[in-house]
C-alpha cells in the first residue's frame, strides 16, 4: 500500500512538473483533431531529426551479403553498421571492463 502511494506521488509530482515547464499540455486545451493535425504538420522535422541521428550513428550504406536474404527476399546487410565516437577504437573498446 505505501509503495503505491508513493508511486502516485510521485506521477502527480512529474504531471505538475511537465506542465509547469510546458512540455505537456492539458488535453483540454487542445482537441483530438487538432492534436492530430499539429502532429502531422511536425511530422517532417521529427523525421528529420531522427534520420540525421540515426546517420550520426550507424552506417546507413547498402552493403548486401552475397546469396543471403531475409524470408521475402530482402538482402542481409553485411559487416559493422555502428560508428564509434571520435577518438574510440575498436582495441581501445575492446579493452574495456564491462563495469559489471
Amino acid at each position: 500500500m505505501q509503495v503505491r502511494h508513493c508511486i502516485y506521488r510521485f506521477s502527480m509530482a512529474l504531471t505538475v512538473t511537465l506542465l509547469v515547464c510546458g512540455v505537456m499540455t492539458l488535453a483540454t486545451e487542445e482537441t483530438f483533431s487538432t492534436l492530430v493535425l499539429r502532429l502531422q504538420q511536425e511530422e517532417p522535422t521529427f523525421a528529420k531529426r531522427q534520420q540525421e541521428l540515426l546517420a550520426e550513428r550507424y552506417d546507413l550504406s547498402n552493403h548486401p551479403a552475397a546469396g543471403v536474404t531475409m524470408s521475402r527476399g530482402k538482402p542481409v546487410q553485411e559487416g559493422v553498421r555502428v560508428k564509434l565516437p571520435s577518438g574510440m577504437t575498436w582495441e581501445k573498446l575492446a579493452a574495456m571492463s564491462s563495469g559489471v
